[in-house]
């Protein structure tokens, strides 16, 4: 038997977790709203930017790359009391434009590229 786990963050939820992650290390964020949160995969990595709108307009990005992102999701959860098995690998994969922590089983290989879509003319 095979078992995986899948936690999905909405942008409100990662933004959030954003705040908290930097509120932590004690990081200064540009001030504003978050206007919008662009999520990048490839074959070797998950990464973030963050696009915040202060009340001026006046737009700033904050990259986040995969560790780093790990780190605050990870953190965002436990801090809420999500239980995370400490025996299961964790992986971050973009779904739907979502950002997805993968808790599978660390003997078994988990299928990477599950939320992206395949090419013109190719088998699934």
């Amino acid at each position: 038997m095979h078992e995986v786990r899948c936690i999905v963050l909405d942008d409100m939820e990662l933004f959030q977790a954003l705040v908290e992650f930097y509120r932590f290390r004690r990081q200064p964020l540009p001030a504003g709203q978050v206007a919008r949160i662009h999520l990048t995969e490839d074959d070797t990595s998950v990464r973030a930017r963050f696009v915040i709108r202060d009340d001026h307009g006046t737009e700033t990005s904050v990259a986040v790359a995969e560790a780093e992102l790990a780190a605050m999701a990870m953190r965002y959860l436990m801090e809420r009391k999500v239980p995370l098995s400490s025996q299961m690998k964790k992986q971050l994969i973009v779904v739907d434009g979502q950002l997805t922590l993968v808790l599978h089983d660390a003997q078994q290989p988990f299928r990477h590229g599950l939320g992206r879509q395949p090419a013109a003319g190719t088998e699934p």
